[in-house]
């Protein structure tokens, strides 16, 4: 069985509290933080198959798991996807799909979102009720990669090319397509106001506004 560790960050050269007795590692380079063993019993949760990815939000961890048994056949492998509930860490299975393991996640506006590049597809799944909508932000040939959440709105981007698609958080239905940059994109975070797309190939982060839809700024970041 696959398991998801919870673990809890630190800021090296800054805390005045004690290192705890569980520490490993006996001596790091100065600013680094010290790998802390998490006890099974507190900090892994048995969510059974591959855990590959995971999300926090809506009230929950949420990770999509490929079936052992489906491993090395044919077409899409069965994907679960799992509910972690962080008070009592009961894991609870809430739908299965078909998919690859290589899926995008993200949970918030009262759903999970799932975006597989293989199929091309990025399904909605309500929280409340279960229902899926399956859109294709990029048509049947795009390959979206990435997700991020801002408000009445997610941001999907595929690593194919360079557009970066609205979705209604709500609904699920694609907006519009805006473009973004010449060659495929990285990855894609909402923050601050703005949306951040990173460009691989161009070495940039372009910052996005979401009100205007329109390009702000192409932060260089070089290479």
């Amino acid at each position: 069985f696959a398991s998801l560790v919870a673990l809890a960050g630190c800021d090296a050269g800054e805390s005045e509290v004690e290192a705890p007795a569980e520490r490993d590692a006996a001596t790091t380079e100065e600013g680094e933080c010290a790998p802390t063993r998490v006890p099974e019993t507190t900090g892994t949760f048995r969510v059974g198959g591959f855990a590959n990815l995971i999300a926090y939000g809506e009230g929950g961890a949420w990770t999509l798991t490929e079936e052992p048994t489906a491993l090395g056949g044919e077409g899409p492998a069965l994907l679960t996807l799992r509910r972690i509930d962080p008070r009592d860490a009961a894991v609870e299975p809430v739908l299965r799909v078909r998919g690859r393991g290589d899926a995008r996640l993200a949970a918030g506006a009262g759903a999970v979102w799932v975006a597989d590049p293989a199929a091309g597809t990025l399904t909605r799944v309500d929280l409340a009720s279960h229902e899926r909508v399956v859109a294709r932000p990029f048509g049947r040939s795009g390959e979206p990669t990435a997700i991020a959440l801002e408000n009445d709105r997610a941001w999907v981007i595929a690593n194919d090319r360079g557009e970066l698609a609205a979705v209604d958080a709500r609904t699920g239905r694609v907006l519009e397509r805006l473009e973004v940059s010449a060659s495929g994109l990285a990855d894609v975070e909402a923050a601050f106001g703005s949306v951040w797309v990173a460009t691989a190939e161009a070495g940039s982060v372009v910052r996005i506004d979401p009100r205007s839809r329109r390009v702000v700024a192409r932060i260089p970041v070089g290479f």
